[in-house]
């Protein structure tokens, strides 16, 4: 059961899409992993919110990239070098290989993926 503060999160996110430039930040930057992968489900960008640990967790970046694959840009280091993560940014969105690392933005699998 989500506690109160996930669940007006949750209701806000809901009724627009815009709505989440009203969650108030602290809402997301907490710990609080429930409400990150509300936020992030409905729009990915929200990653940029999220605590350092939450950009770590690859549930939740996952659930962001596959909403919006620029997310990439806000996802912890270890994860723009992760070819599987990079792949699946790149798939929704090929822009996204921008945040890749270096070595990831000249392998040739992954930029077969951008540019399909």
């Amino acid at each position: 059961m989500m506690d109160d503060k996930s669940d007006r999160v949750d209701r806000l996110l809901n009724a627009s899409e815009n709505a989440l430039e009203y969650v108030e930040e602290d809402f997301i930057a907490e710990n609080d992993k429930c409400v990150v992968l509300a936020a992030v489900s409905k729009n990915g960008i929200a990653l940029k919110l999220a605590s350092e640990d939450l950009k770590a967790d690859k549930e939740v970046v996952l659930v962001a990239l596959e909403e919006n694959g620029n997310a990439l840009e806000y996802a912890s280091k270890d994860f723009k070098a992760d070819k599987d993560v990079v792949i699946v940014a790149v798939s929704q969105n090929g822009i996204a290989l921008i945040y890749a690392s270096e070595d990831l933005k000249t392998d040739k699998e992954v930029i077969s993926v951008a540019v399909a």
